[in-house]
């Protein structure tokens, strides 16, 4: 397994049918640096999946999280378009995708199929998955249930489901540091209170967002729907009693299978959702080469929060795995 530590040291078949394209839209990064993509949309079992692309060359797919949107990217398409055919996609449930009604809808495996559906649309046989928050364990699942179509896997601010599944039993700063999720579940009146909040014209910017990114945050979220994105929690997160038996993301602790693909996962050392525990013995979960990016003063975002380190690290991780993997001897 390769460390580095910053600073310091099978689901169902879907049907993918594509969609009349639609305008273009413009993102810069921290550096001013800009691209603009092109928008366009696929079916995936009968429900919409909106995208950005840009670019030419392998396939990138890139999956946003709960409370965000394709353009959370921004400050990694500008590079990775220059070597790669990136896709944003809109998870279903947000912006200009279809929102299905029913937690059944939002489960790991249903957004599995989406970006199988992506892959299909692009004429590629695998691609590489690069996503964050929620977006990741979505990731970690298709990694897990589709090797021969998984090329890399990106995971940030998330790590794999077998280790989620012990922090939450075991550990009860997980627990407490999962109070949210809870609400997430059994609130009635969760999605409207996020919903409030996210939609509010008044509210502060994020950090890091400027007034562009301000705008089309908020006109993402009036186009969103909030119950689907509890959904995601009611679908596929640890639910009490907690236990190593529980299921969560599609699985059960001793289902899990491993992932195949080379693998790099990004964490802020300062992530309050998940507990930096979570990466203790991560290994055992990658049967192939596994690459940890610890990031000090970093929170859960550390793509979002500190681009300028995160991305050029990204990229040359990328780079030194786009030759010929070696093949380890077994023993």
């Amino acid at each position: 397994m390769t460390i580095l530590r910053a600073l310091v040291a099978i689901v169902p078949l879907v049907c993918a049918t594509a969609l009349p394209a639609r305008a273009d839209e413009q993102i810069s990064d921290w550096r001013g640096t800009t691209v603009r993509l092109q928008e366009g949309d696929v079916l995936s079992g009968g429900v919409r999946i909106h995208y950005h692309t840009a670019g030419e060359g392998p396939l990138l797919v890139l999956v946003h999280g709960i409370g965000g949107f394709w353009f959370d990217w921004r400050h990694q398409i500008p590079a990775l378009s220059k070597q790669y055919k990136v896709v944003a996609m809109t998870q279903r449930g947000f912006d200009k995708s279809d929102q299905p009604s029913g937690p059944d809808n939002y489960t790991a495996a249903k957004i599995a199929g989406d970006i199988d559906a992506l892959i299909t649309h692009f004429g590629r046989d695998k691609a590489t998955i690069m996503a964050f928050d929620s977006g990741g364990f979505h990731a970690w699942y298709f990694a897990m249930h589709h090797p021969e179509r998984t090329e890399r896997l990106v995971a940030i601010g998330s790590y794999h489901p077998a280790t989620l599944v012990r922090e939450y039993a075991t550990n009860p700063a997980q627990q407490k540091a999962g109070e949210y999720s809870r609400n997430f579940q059994e609130q009635p009146d969760a999605a409207a209170t996020m919903a409030k909040r996210m939609r509010d014209p008044n509210a502060p910017m994020r950090a890091g967002d400027t007034p562009e990114i301000h705008r089309m945050r908020l006109e993402a979220a009036g186009r969103s729907s909030f119950d689907a994105m509890m959904n995601f929690y009611k679908a596929n997160w640890p639910r009490p009693p907690y236990s190593l038996d529980m299921p969560a993301i599609g699985g059960r602790l001793g289902d899990y299978p491993k992932v195949k693909a080379p693998t790099l996962v990004v964490y802020g050392r300062e992530d309050v959702p998940l507990v930096v525990s979570g990466l203790n013995d991560l290994w055992r979960w990658v049967d192939n080469e596994l690459t940890l990016l610890v990031v000090p003063g970093a929170g859960h975002g550390p793509h979002a929060e500190l681009p300028e380190f995160v991305t050029p690290r990204i990229l040359d991780w990328l780079a030194a795995r786009a030759q010929p993997q070696l093949t380890y001897p077994r023993r």
